[in-house]
């Protein structure tokens, strides 16, 4: 290997955590939680958030149906109108990571509202450290006070 190459590499090796982060952050001025509109008649209003290790780079494809509906870094919500029905949903971490992928089935009634939270924390005590993944369904009552306490709004992935 030449000598230049090998400055490159260490150049790329030392501007990738700086990309990955920039990739996973919330703009600046993200709004602070708000409610959405009222769905449609036939439709459900589900706030997908996410909560945890705001060190995190790790930023979870949340996927409704086989199609990514929001990337989510801790801190963030998005909001969407789903049509009434059954759908399964996919948690995917991404490749180089061993956070476990998520799969499970969520269903949406007409008019209501759904709060779904993804939530990865690690502990780390004296001999180990342990991640923790969770993902459901909140109440409504806790969904909106974490919602207000942590959380600006990003636009669902198209």
């Amino acid at each position: 290997m030449k000598h230049g190459s090998k400055a490159k590499m260490k150049r790329a090796a030392l501007l990738l955590p700086i990309v990955i982060t920039a990739c996973t952050s919330i703009p600046t001025d993200a709004p602070i939680y708000s409610k959405a509109p009222d769905a449609n008649y036939g439709f459900a209003t589900l706030y997908i958030y996410r909560l945890g290790n705001p060190e995190s780079v790790r930023t979870p494809d949340i996927i409704l149906k086989e199609k990514v509906v929001a990337k989510l870094p801790t801190g963030a919500y998005t909001w969407l109108h789903v049509p009434i029905g059954k759908y399964p949903v996919k948690i995917r971490w991404g490749f180089m990571n061993d956070t476990p992928d998520l799969d499970f089935d969520i269903v949406v009634e007409n008019g209501q509202e759904y709060f779904l939270r993804v939530k990865d924390e690690v502990a780390i005590n004296s001999e180990e450290a342990i991640l923790s993944i969770e993902s459901g369904y909140v109440l409504k009552n806790m969904a909106v006070q974490e919602l207000e306490a942590c959380c600006k709004y990003v636009s669902p992935a198209e």
